[in-house]
């Protein structure tokens, strides 16, 4: 009978060949980790904002794909979080920044793999855009050239207070004499030379209709002096207030019969 000849692929040496090269391979991924497959280097800058990490980058764990990889799957959120517990705080609470973002893929920010010098924080601030802050605080007015380390110190871009005063200190020339409302006063275009729109008393006299604050409020912004203004003649108060017992009754400030400024006002 004539001999079967081995096909070249089953042959001993192919074998052996193939042994050697599954162990190279298996020795490769034992001391390189996942390095062999990785599309990049991690990045060696600092993470910021990191609780309870035995890393302070991700170069430090360059072959462990499963820091942030499940298995034959992409980045997963719930591992980014074992380090980057504030954030993941925020996301769970529905507080701060990253509470209030739509996605949970921590890759539509953060792209790795760009390399050891590559900044994750700053490359995903270069994709925030004003209208990206209008989601949480409009960027208007005087706001609108500000560059974001203005705002938020320390490197922290985990979100502010939205009220006035987190910001700005409330000025002397009115220090607890007014309420929170800034908005009352003040425009974002300017901080200075406020205007107050709500006002208790009608601001409908004066030249072109506006007077300046201290033309009624001398001393203190919550006190007024008609007669700063308005000359009051005993003789005339009398005769235009005939129905009012005035040696009875003592003139009290105008506003307290007068309160919106007008002469026909029901003073009981």
């Amino acid at each position: 009978f004539p001999m079967r000849r081995t096909h070249p692929i089953f042959s001993p040496i192919a074998l052996v060949a193939t042994a050697i090269l599954l162990v190279i391979l298996g020795l490769a991924l034992y001391l390189t980790g996942g390095r062999a497959f990785s599309p990049g280097t991690l990045s060696d800058v600092a993470q910021r904002q990191l609780a309870n990490s035995e890393f302070s980058s991700h170069a430090e764990f360059q072959d462990d794909c499963s820091q942030c990889h499940g298995p034959f799957q992409g980045v997963e959120a719930a591992r980014c979080g074992t380090c980057h517990e504030l954030v993941m705080d925020q996301i769970e609470g529905n507080s701060g920044f990253h509470g209030q973002i739509e996605s949970m893929d921590c890759r539509d920010c953060h792209t790795e793999h760009q390399g050891g010098e590559f900044d994750l924080l700053a490359d995903a601030l270069g994709q925030f855009t004003a209208a990206d802050h209008g989601a949480f605080f409009v960027l208007d007015g005087a706001h609108t050239p500000l560059e974001c380390e203005a705002c938020h110190q320390a490197d922290r871009f985990t979100g502010l207070g939205n009220a006035c005063q987190d910001c700005h200190q409330e000025p002397e020339v009115h220090v607890g004499e007014f309420g929170r409302e800034c908005s009352h006063c003040h425009t974002t275009a300017t901080w200075e030379d406020g205007i107050m729109r709500i006002h208790t008393f009608p601001l409908d006299h004066g030249i072109e209709q506006e007077v300046p604050c201290v033309a009624c409020h001398a001393e203190q912004l919550t006190s007024y002096d008609c007669t700063s203004c308005h000359e009051h003649r005993p003789d005339l108060v009398e005769s235009q207030h005939d129905e009012v017992d005035l040696t009875e009754t003592p003139l009290l400030a105008c506003a307290s019969c007068h309160p919106a400024g007008l002469v026909e006002e029901d003073g009981s």
